[in-house]
């Protein structure tokens, strides 16, 4: 079958055009049964229809010509100068050149050299000065219809895999140039593909109705594959004795191809290690029952893999694992809650990708997630966020203060949330099945205060079901009325968490992790840590000392309460953390000795 620019690259050359192939040039494509190189394509397609030779030129070998019988013809082709007196005197030796790696004929595209200032003026000349070719001459040596042959001339074929590293006064805008992008192959090859060669990746013993589920299964998840990978996916199911009997081995034979033997964090997470994320993620994330409760749900869903979205499977489409937006007060606990997220699947927090959105305020800022456009500049570099996901499947993406991303950056999240994928500058399509995506406001956080019972923040008061409707309303507000999104409102749906204040009672909670931490840190210097209670007694409980009692205390004021856990840290920090390293620092005791803390008169005191 005749792909699309095939088709078209017959019909310019039909129009007496030259022709500027570029995109996936490098790549194989269908031929006569088979899969060919784009230069044995262009020479089974010249001489069929007549020519005497094909030369192919790069500044590397210069000049090569097929067949090679054909030298006889053209003796001289070993420079831009010979080749331009074969292309404008040859009426009688019909003859196309093939100018492979047209992108590299030049070594800067804003500023050539003088000799390659002077070649590429030779062959834009060349561009109306070719000779004219007669359907009779060519019709000695082809066996087509002459009416196939007919206004054609002797023509150049220019390859370049980048369009945007060729000088763009050569072939912007010019009536004798077709220009045509070659891209990686639609649906229809890929069905081709695996219909020609489906006994390279099937046992002969599947059936007919599951033979057509994994070919559907292989179209799916090939995408933004070549052919040139899809023949090597099928050496892989050869030569490793990996051949498919159902649509999942299909899709786990070409993961297998894109990521190597990379190990899929989702089959490594058990039932049992679901059933203890719910405890573990609360030991870090305190006073957050409702969101901690739907990141576990998200969990089991992701496990089980039953879902509404088509093309969910590991090679590529589908939507994400997970979808959430975390919106309330400062220092609850959103940007904890992802962190002990990643630490739950990956075992290690720092897996956690995490985007500021304030560094994204500018409308031009939404290429620096998937990469500039062709002919601008960073173009080479490819996206920030697509670069990321693309080397790293297995991802927990956090966009911290989404709302102060432009609406430009917004647009890219549509395409994510709705089918999981995002195309990058060069055109590459990279999936984001495998992601997780977890967006983090503040929005509505500055309108607390209108909420009944903010003046004195109890255990009960005002209730989390006030506080998770202000913040919901808030996020309506503001993409709907305030940036007149409604469409990412209707994205974003049942994915909007509401975090809670932080309540009295949490206080301890989140006093004894951050005292856990300081403890693991001193025994690695070899340090132990002891408390003072209230009546001089010591414990090794820091939820029984004074210090507990002494940042309960401060807490209970509302302009501490209402900055969250994140105010306990810096207070601790203060009167705790820096404290106790410069006693350590000035007294220096030998390890193994237990210190004893206490607090006292507003300030830390050693034993």
């Amino acid at each position: 079958m005749q792909t699309e620019w095939m088709t078209e690259l017959d019909k310019q050359l039909r129009r007496g055009k030259h022709v500027l192939l570029y995109g996936n040039v490098e790549d194989r494509y269908e031929h006569k049964g088979g899969y060919d190189t784009l230069n044995e394509c262009l020479n089974a397609y010249f001489l069929d229809r007549g020519y005497l030779g094909v030369i192919h030129y790069d500044i590397a070998e210069e000049g090569r010509i097929v067949p090679n019988t054909a030298t006889q013809h053209f003796r001289a082709f070993n420079n831009v100068v010979n080749i331009r007196e074969h292309l404008i005197r040859g009426k009688d030796k019909p003859v196309a050149v093939v100018f492979e790696y047209a992108d590299r004929m030049s070594e800067n595209p804003q500023q050539q050299r003088e000799q390659e200032r002077k070649d590429l003026i030779l062959l834009k000349k060349t561009f109306t000065e070719a000779q004219r070719l007669e359907a009779t001459k060519l019709k000695e040596n082809s066996e087509l219809p002459i009416e196939q042959l007919s206004g054609r001339c002797n023509c150049m074929i220019f390859v370049a895999s980048s369009l945007q590293s060729m000088p763009s006064w050569f072939y912007q805008d010019h009536p004798s140039l077709a220009l045509i992008r070659i891209p990686r192959p639609e649906a229809q090859q890929r069905e081709d593909f695996i219909e020609l060669n489906f006994d390279k990746f099937v046992h002969e013993t599947v059936s007919d109705s599951e033979k057509k589920r994994i070919c559907q299964a292989f179209i799916d998840n090939t995408e933004d594959l070549t052919i040139s990978d899809m023949i090597s996916i099928s050496r892989t199911a050869r030569s490793e004795h990996r051949f498919c009997s159902s649509v999942q081995e299909m899709k786990d034979l070409i993961f297998y191809y894109r990521y190597g033997a990379m190990d899929d964090p989702w089959e490594r997470f058990n039932r049992e290690k679901i059933q203890d994320a719910h405890k573990e993620i609360s030991k870090r994330v305190i006073g957050q029952e409702n969101a901690v409760t739907s990141i576990v749900n998200m969990l089991k869903h992701a496990n089980v893999g039953i879902t509404m979205s088509p093309s969910s499977g590991s090679g590529g489409g589908g939507k994400p694992k997970g979808v959430f937006f975390f919106v309330g007060p400062t220092g609850v606990g959103k940007t904890e809650l992802a962190k002990a997220l990643a630490q739950q699947i990956f075992g290690d927090e720092n897996r956690m990708h995490r985007f500021d959105m304030s560094e994204y305020a500018e409308k031009h800022a939404a290429e620096k997630l998937t990469g500039s456009p062709p002919g601008y500049v960073g173009y080479e570099e490819g996206g920030q966020l697509t670069n990321y996901v693309r080397e790293n499947p297995f991802s927990i993406l956090l966009f911290d203060e989404i709302e102060k991303a432009n609406s430009a950056v917004l647009d890219k999240f549509l395409q994510i949330l709705e089918d999981g994928r995002l195309t990058d500058g060069k055109g590459l399509t990279v999936y984001f099945n495998q992601s997780i995506i977890i967006f983090t406001s503040n929005i509505g956080a500055e309108t607390l205060s209108e909420i009944e019972g903010m003046d004195n923040i109890t255990n009960e008061s005002p209730t989390y079901e006030k506080i998770r409707q202000h913040f919901y309303s808030e996020v309506q507000k503001h993409f709907v009325e305030g940036l007149g999104r409604p469409e990412i409102f209707n994205r974003l749906g049942n994915n909007i968490l509401g975090f809670d204040l932080l309540r009295p009672m949490h206080i301890k909670g989140i006093f004894k992790k951050f005292m856990r931490n300081l403890e693991t840190s001193a025994s690695v210097h070899g340090y132990k840590l002891a408390y003072k209670t209230a009546n001089g007694d010591v414990t090794h409980n820091a939820e029984e000392s004074t210090l507990c009692q002494w940042i309960i205390d401060i807490m209970k004021q509302r302009e501490n309460l209402i900055y969250g856990g994140r105010r306990i840290r810096v207070r601790m920090e203060e009167k705790i953390e820096q404290p106790l390293a410069g006693w350590v620092f000035d007294n220096a005791p030998s390890a193994g000795t237990t210190l004893t803390l206490d607090f006292k008169d507003n300030q830390l005191t050693i034993e």
